[in-house]
């Protein structure tokens, strides 16, 4: 009953109903790439979740843990935008949720995730790749299965489950939205 629940508070937090033709279309607790993230945060809030995990501040990433401007259905919310933009336009949006020792239930829910993005955005401008699994690039005890929806403007959209061998960290399910300049930000500049 509760993965139903759960699928079901997913399914209406994504997205309205329409059928989407970009990566703007696509909402996570109202904000989709794009808006100014000050429409839905003040300034002080944004400051105040602020973290500097990038070696490069070329992005900024807040993150809102059980943060009371969003749904109690993600645990964590994390927003990213572009340091120097006084706007605070959107170019990522990663949404997580906690599968404690859970790894078959996220999986479950990666599949339910999948089918509502490939319906959604049916026919349009997107590839989506297979679901695979390798082992995390920086820690060789997370496993990652993921499916990736790439748009024609190289914009994309990744669904995946996380699971630590070692409990270390919180196993989960991470819905992430990211623009192309992002993502190459993430794989190229990011740590260096």
């Amino acid at each position: 009953m509760r993965v139903f629940i759960i699928v079901l508070v997913l399914i209406f937090s994504l997205q309205s109903w329409t059928k989407a033709d970009d990566i703007s279309d696509f909402q996570i607790e109202g904000m989709s790439i794009g808006d100014s993230l000050l429409d839905y945060i003040s300034e002080s809030e944004i400051k105040k979740n602020k973290k500097n995990w990038f070696k490069n501040k070329k992005y900024s990433i807040s993150t809102f843990r059980n943060f009371s401007n969003f749904s109690n259905f993600y645990d964590e919310i994390q927003i990213i935008f572009k340091t120097k933009d006084k706007n605070k336009n959107i170019e990522g949006i990663e949404a997580n949720k906690d599968f404690v020792n859970n790894m078959e239930g996220c999986l479950k829910e990666l599949h339910n995730v999948r089918k509502i993005v490939s319906d959604l955005f049916e026919g349009g401008n997107v590839i989506e790749s297979e679901i695979k699994t390798f082992t995390h690039n920086g820690n060789p005890n997370i496993e990652i299965t993921t499916v990736d929806f790439i748009f024609k403007s190289d914009d994309k959209i990744l669904i995946q489950c996380s699971d630590d061998k070692t409990d270390q960290y919180i196993d989960g399910i991470r819905l992430s939205v990211r623009t192309k300049k992002y993502e190459y930000f993430l794989n190229y500049e990011a740590y260096k």
